[in-house]
Order: structure tokens, then C-alpha cells, then sequence
């Protein structure tokens, strides 16, 4: 053997040896924190005595997949539920399989879930969790145009489930129909409910934000609250008209935007000369949320089926600080809102005002053009005509039939 020969034995030998040192582990995990800029992942595991973390760097040919698409270190979010493959001596990342949808960086999460079937039975839930939700909907995943980013199925009895993932957020004017006092900081993925002070006054203005989807029961919200802080976030589903009732959530932040103070849900609904009757169907005085707190209700309504249509309003009333959500998850026979007002006079329902970038507006319809029908039915009133559209679900074609001037036209828009 000849020395150039003993030489590359040796190096093979020393190659063997260290691929043999370099033992690769692979296990599940929760996604703790990511850092893009140092390649660095933290995550946390079980173990027989508990839970533990770890700090990792993700080497640059590192296999990534999210949800089973090929993906990169920025697109793993905290929260997701992972199958990690590291070189156990010198913790470097091979490979990661993440799953779910996350939550905000690094940070428990106030989960809020309020149901509501259509005869009226409810549920509220609160829980503090860093983990994400599990999806459990069935249904057939589509896209919507106006909201690229928004996650949404259909299932076969025709309940949507639309999922909003602020780190992905769309604009707040197509996500929304009316808002104040918001804004969204997409590299933290929270959506931020701030009030400011009035002019020359005490009082403050309030962060509004009105949901751009009508519904119809059984509905589901679910709220991922980053922070509550100095005041009381509302969440109100009520009918547009309010002339059947409100639905109120109210969350009264704790110090330091730690856990509530109070929670109040109540019933508030409206009789004569604008008065309301008020029912609170439960109180929860504060304390620490250590495990979930979940209650049943009924609203004091006939027990008869509810064909109302709802709309969903969010609302930082007052306080120095700001709400911050992370994620918003609607399930219900969703509507768009169409952007249209509408009049009626002599005996012809008319649009009577067209709100921007809304659905309308995007079909080509006008102010004072004349509504002769809708997907071919003839609207009698006003009324009506508000009822059709609200009964038109996402995904469907909807066709306006209008009169302007002495011109007939059809007019198409995809509800959205």
C-alpha cells in the first residue's frame, strides 16, 4: 500500500467516525420563537419530568415545509406545532415539518370563543395559551380575491370558515366595513384597538372596528387577545338594526394588561321608545386564568328559530393602552357586506349612496341607478331588496338588474 493510498484510508476513517458522532434526533415540538436574522428557533418539548426548551440554529439547506407547502425560516410562526431534525451534538437544524397557523410572536394569547346557536343557546370560553387553535372544521378550502390572505372553507351544509392571521393581514378596508382609531403591524401580526383623546375635551375616541361580513346563526368568534390594556374591549353581535337585540362580550382589562379584571356578557335588548332591556346572562369577577373558564347561556328569546342577520362590532372603548388581537376565526352563513345604500320612493327601490372599493361599486353600479331585480327577482321594497342580498352566501355570483336613465343593464359581481 502505498503512502497516498494510507493517507485517504485515514481520511476516510476520520469521516466515518465523524458522521458517526454527528447523531441526528428527531422530535415534536412547539414552535417557542423564531429569529430569522440569527437562523435561530426555540422550541419546547415534553419530557417524563416535564416540559422543556431548547435553542437551536437552523442550518441554510435546512428542509423547511409549513402545512406540507415548501417554506423558509420566516414563514414558521410561533405557536405551530412542529417534527424537528437536529444533529444532537451541535444543535443545527436539518429539517422542520411545521403545522398550524401559530399565534403572536413568542407570547401567551387571551383565547376568547363565544358561540351562539340559532335558537338562541350560547357558549363562552376564555383560556391563556400559547398553543394555537386546532382546526377542527371540515370543509372545502377556496380563495377569495378581495382577501388573498384570509384562510377560508365551506362545508356541505354551507357555514364558512373564515380565518384572519393578522401577520398576513389584508387591507383594513376590504377586512372591514367601518373602522377607527386601528392599525396593523404585520411583522408582529397584531391588529391594535388604540383610543385617543378628544380635542379639548376628557373624553376619548373610540377604536372601532365593524366586521365586513354579515351572518346568520349558529355562528362561532374566536378572539386570540395579545393584550387588554386600561379599559374594556367589546365585542357586540347584534342584528344591523338593532331592533332585535345585542349581544354583548365585555372584557375589562387587568393590571398591566395581565388577566382580566371582569368579564360581562349580557343581552340588551331593544323595546319601546328606544329603551333596552338589559340581561346579563353572566358575570366572572376576576382572578387568575389558570385553566379555561367556560359557561353556558340562553338568550331571553322565544324559543323559535333565529332567521336574523347579524353583524359583528369591535370596540375599545376607553383607556391609556391598546387591545391587541392576533387572530380573528368567524364560522357562519357568511354575507358580504355590498357596500350599498339604498332608498325606495314611489313604489322603485334606488341606490341611494355607494361606499368605495366596495362590491357594488367594483360591479359598476352608481348612485341613483334604479333596482329592477336581483339575481332576476324584483325587489317590492327596500326592505326586501336589504333581506335578498343578505341571503347571498361567499362564492356566489350575484346579478343586479338596473335601470339608468332611459338605459337597462346587467350588472355581475362574485360576493366576497
Amino acid at each position: 500500500m502505498n503512502r497516498r493510498t494510507v493517507v485517504c484510508v485515514i481520511v476516510a476513517l476520520l469521516l466515518v467516525g465523524t458522521i458517526a458522532r454527528a447523531e441526528t434526533v428527531e422530535v415534536d415540538v412547539t414552535v417557542k420563537s423564531v429569529d430569522v436574522k440569527s437562523r435561530a428557533i426555540t422550541v419546547t418539548y415534553k419530557t417524563e419530568s416535564g416540559q422543556k426548551s431548547i435553542d437551536l440554529d437552523v442550518s441554510r439547506k435546512a428542509e423547511i415545509t409549513v402545512n406540507g407547502e415548501a417554506g423558509t425560516l420566516d414563514s414558521v410562526k410561533p405557536g405551530q406545532k412542529a417534527k424537528v431534525t437536529y444533529e444532537k451534538e451541535l444543535q443545527v437544524v436539518t429539517k422542520i415539518d411545521a403545522t398550524g397557523e401559530g399565534t403572536a410572536p413568542g407570547k401567551e394569547v387571551y383565547r376568547l370563543t363565544l358561540q351562539l346557536s340559532e335558537f338562541g343557546d350560547g357558549k363562552f370560553r376564555i383560556e391563556k395559551t400559547p398553543n394555537p387553535p386546532s382546526d377542527d372544521f371540515q370543509g372545502t378550502p377556496f380563495n377569495l380575491n378581495r382577501w388573498p390572505k384570509t384562510k377560508a372553507k365551506k362545508g356541505k351544509d354551507g357555514i364558512i370558515q373564515l380565518v384572519h392571521d393578522f401577520s398576513n393581514a389584508d387591507d383594513l378596508q376590504v377586512l372591514l366595513s367601518q373602522e377607527n382609531n386601528l392599525s396593523i403591524d404585520k411583522d408582529l401580526g397584531i391588529l391594535a384597538f388604540a383610543p385617543k383623546p378628544r380635542p379639548n375635551s376628557d373624553q376619548q375616541e373610540a377604536a372601532v372596528a365593524l366586521y365586513g361580513k354579515r351572518m346568520r346563526l349558529p355562528l362561532t368568534l374566536v378572539f386570540d387577545i395579545v393584550e387588554n390594556n386600561a379599559g374594556r374591549f367589546i365585542i357586540q353581535v347584534s342584528d344591523p338594526s338593532r331592533k332585535f337585540g345585542v349581544l354583548e362580550c365585555s372584557i375589562l382589562s387587568g393590571k398591566d394588561g395581565g388577566d382580566p379584571s371582569k368579564l360581562i356578557v349580557s343581552w340588551n335588548e331593544s323595546i319601546a321608545d328606544g329603551k333596552k332591556n338589559t340581561t346579563d346572562l353572566f358575570t366572572w369577577n376576576g382572578g387568575k386564568i389558570d385553566q379555561p373558564i367556560e359557561r353556558t347561556f340562553r338568550l331571553p328569546v322565544p324559543n323559535a328559530k333565529i332567521d336574523q342577520v347579524f353583524a359583528l362590532l369591535m370596540v375599545k372603548g376607553y383607556g391609556r393602552g391598546a387591545t391587541k388581537v392576533s387572530r380573528l376565526e368567524v364560522r357562519g352563513r357568511l354575507s358580504p357586506m355590498f357596500g350599498l345604500g339604498m332608498g325606495e320612493k314611489n313604489g322603485m327601490v334606488f341606490t341611494h349612496n355607494i361606499i368605495p372599493k366596495g362590491l357594488v361599486e367594483k360591479a359598476g353600479i352608481q348612485v341613483g341607478d334604479v333596482i329592477l331585480a336581483i339575481n332576476g327577482k324584483k325587489p317590492q321594497t327596500m326592505q326586501e331588496a336589504v333581506d335578498m342580498l343578505s341571503r347571498v352566501s361567499i362564492g356566489d355570483e350575484v346579478v343586479f338588474s338596473i335601470q339608468r336613465a332611459d338605459e337597462t343593464k346587467e350588472l355581475r359581481v362574485v360576493a366576497e
